[in-house]
């Protein structure tokens, strides 16, 4: 067990290691590729997780915030793509990390993978932001599709739409979106570090 692994979230039946790696991807990286992990923390600071049942029917673990590291960065979208050493980014997030999961390995280079960035830059803008629908979660979806070729667990995009199916939550998100109409900086995680 490593040192990464011997780290857990929560308690009960349902406790996750910090530490995972994604079904199928092996524990050697194999010569010439760079890890690539899928960072999740939690946006409500375990507030959801004791909430959820009652609110909307069904437990939620986290209120997920993703970014993508590699290259020993992280890599984030929140009021633009934004990025920081990945040993900075929990402290710099200001969020719990649940999960660090390693997805796999990539051949891209660094070089390449930040031109594909500059690309990506009108896609993934304060603009562009949705609470539901254009976020985080689907820019680490994006990223791991360039870097891998595969999605990132559906979990951490599917939540939101969970949330959108019940009655209590279409309601909670409305109020949100309403507020993020405000003030386009609520509700998102402060980019540009």
């Amino acid at each position: 067990m490593t040192q990464a692994e011997k780290f857990y979230f929560g308690n009960g039946s349902n406790v996750k290691p910090l530490m995972q790696v994604a079904d199928g991807v092996p524990a050697e990286a194999p010569k010439g590729t760079f890890p690539v992990y899928l960072k999740a923390y939690d946006l409500s600071h375990g507030l959801v997780s004791q909430i959820s049942m009652p609110i909307l029917g069904f437990q939620l673990e986290a209120v997920w915030h993703t970014g993508i590291a590699v290259y020993g960065n992280e890599y984030m979208f929140g009021d633009g793509i934004y990025s920081a050493k990945e040993e900075d980014c929990e402290r710099l997030v200001n969020h719990p990390l649940l999960r660090k999961i390693l997805l796999g390995y990539t051949s891209v280079t660094e070089e390449n993978f930040k031109k594909h960035l500059e690309e990506l830059s009108e896609a993934f803008s304060i603009d562009t932001y949705d609470l539901t629908s254009w976020n985080c979660n689907n820019f680490s979806n994006v990223i791991s599709e360039f870097l891998l070729g595969t999605e990132i667990p559906c979990e951490f995009i599917n939540f939101v739409d969970k949330i959108k199916n019940t009655q209590n939550g279409a309601y909670i998100l409305d109020i949100i979106k309403a507020g993020r109409m405000q003030d386009k900086n609520s509700f998102v995680v402060p980019g540009q570090f």
